[in-house]
């Protein structure tokens, strides 16, 4: 279980993001079973995610980032850990949206 911190600077909310990973089938890494939100000082349950793409984070200790109320993190879309991309979660609309990382030629 992974837990991310964002600000949303419109409503003035800190909002949690929890991803639970589920296991590894063939592979390295468990994709994401399930992700939940909790708004900070305002609820005391955590919503399901309904919608969002198939994801692990590519490091347990690489950074995640919140600007301008978006969170970004690195992320693996394969339980072999070869496709990558970086992963963005709108603080307020709680919707994911994947920004590919550029191809790079084998050295």
């Amino acid at each position: 279980m992974y837990h991310f911190l964002g600000y949303d600077p419109i409503d003035g909310v800190y909002k949690v993001l929890c991803m639970i990973e589920g296991n590894p089938i063939g592979g390295k890494f468990g994709l994401a079973q399930e992700l939940r939100v909790l708004t900070l000082g305002k609820e005391n349950s955590w919503r399901l995610v309904e919608d969002f793409p198939q994801h692990f984070l590519d490091s347990l200790d690489a950074p995640d980032i919140c600007i301008n109320g978006v969170l970004y993190y690195k992320a693996l879309l394969d339980t072999q850990g070869k496709n990558k991309a970086f992963m963005s979660f709108d603080v307020r609309s709680e919707k994911f949206d994947l920004i590919k990382r550029p191809e790079l030629p084998e050295r």
